[in-house]
């Protein structure tokens, strides 16, 4: 053999080698691709779970405790005329939710946060401040919270006011003028 012959195979041997390793990297990428996305779908599943667990223990306190239940009726007809101790448990209730829902907005926007799961949860924020004391109690709460969740909100609010089904026999004042 001549080594015009031997350099045509080894390079023939080099670039068989170099097709045999660009498929073997491309085999390690898609499995690599494919565990990054079953950990993100792990971690999706995680915060979809913890937030749901904050939401479930969150009404939670609702449902176990009646006196609770009166002072959030009260407060939900009218904010300025409920009595201390009403208003004290409202804003401590629903202060709660509303920081479980600046947690579901960031989540939302990294997508860690289903859709469904984020609306429903916005439209119960909004059917909170729907109601007459609602409404009053958010007019000041919302400068406490995060100003992209607040304008979130108030965006839902405004959106939704007339097709949200009224809390606790309360109507919003959008469905109130129609009739």
């Amino acid at each position: 053999m001549n080594w015009d012959a031997l350099g045509a195979i080894a390079e023939a041997i080099a670039a068989i080698t170099v097709v045999v390793t660009l498929l073997l990297l491309l085999k390690q990428l898609r499995l690599s691709n494919s565990q990054a996305e079953q950990a993100n779908d792990l971690a999706r599943a995680d915060s979809q779970r913890d937030i749901l667990k904050q939401v479930a223990e969150h009404a939670t306190l609702a449902i176990d405790n009646p006196q609770l239940q009166e002072d959030i009726r009260s407060c939900y007809r009218q904010w300025e005329s409920a009595p201390a101790s009403a208003k004290w448990n409202f804003e401590s209730w629903a202060s709660n939710y509303f920081y479980i829902m600046e947690q579901a907005v960031y989540m939302h926007d990294q997508g860690l946060l289903s859709d469904e799961t984020y609306y429903a949860m916005e439209k119960a924020a909004v059917r909170i401040v729907l109601t007459p004391g609602g409404a009053q109690w958010w007019s000041r709460k919302s400068e406490h919270i995060g100003a992209g969740v607040s304008d979130r909100i108030n965006s839902a609010r405004d959106r939704s006011a007339s097709e949200l089904r009224p809390m606790m026999g309360f109507q919003s004042p959008a469905s109130t003028d129609d009739g």
